[in-house]
């Protein structure tokens, strides 16, 4: 399938399990750039080594998303290095199972933080280049979002937010 992504710079968070990796990869075969951020999680030598099958000119960035300080000057590096950012895929997130009797408002926060924040800040970092290039942005939200489920209290707050992001 060619979905003309050829040479484009597209960055994936939570790439290398799950949907992320199954987005990264097929981006790489379509001759994207795929930019990977996500945290040590044991299986970066594996990715790296399936991506490599694939193509040779793909990033990896191990960073916590947490620390959401950490992800502008990846974004400036990339740019500086390419010249262009066409996309972003916002992916990560963990549903930490907090249920609303049992949960504080510190552990809330801290939930929302960690599935919410660094979408608004990748996107907010790469803003004017993909206005520049006329990118794409595609957030990633979860079926949770919607119906809720239990145990999901913070987790379908985040990804309620995603929606309207």
């Amino acid at each position: 399938m060619d979905l003309h992504l050829e040479g484009k710079v597209i960055f994936v968070t939570g790439g290398f399990k799950g949907i992320g990796k199954g987005i990264a990869l097929q981006l790489a075969r379509e001759g994207a750039i795929p930019v990977v951020l996500n945290r040590k999680d044991g299986v970066e030598d594996e990715f790296r080594a399936e991506i490599s099958e694939i193509t040779k000119t793909f990033e990896m960035y191990y960073i916590d998303l947490n620390d959401t300080d950490a992800i502008k000057p990846i974004v400036e590096e990339v740019y500086k290095k390419y010249g262009h950012i066409d996309g972003v895929v916002n992916n990560a997130g963990r549903n930490d199972n907090l249920e609303l009797e049992t949960l504080d408002w510190h552990d809330f926060e801290k939930s929302i933080h960690g599935n919410l924040t660094h979408y608004f800040e990748l996107v907010h970092c790469c803003c004017p280049y993909l206005k520049e290039s006329k990118g794409s942005i595609v957030n990633i939200a979860s079926k949770v979002a919607l119906t809720g489920q239990g145990k999901t209290t913070a987790y379908a707050a985040a990804k309620g937010a995603i929606l309207g992001l």
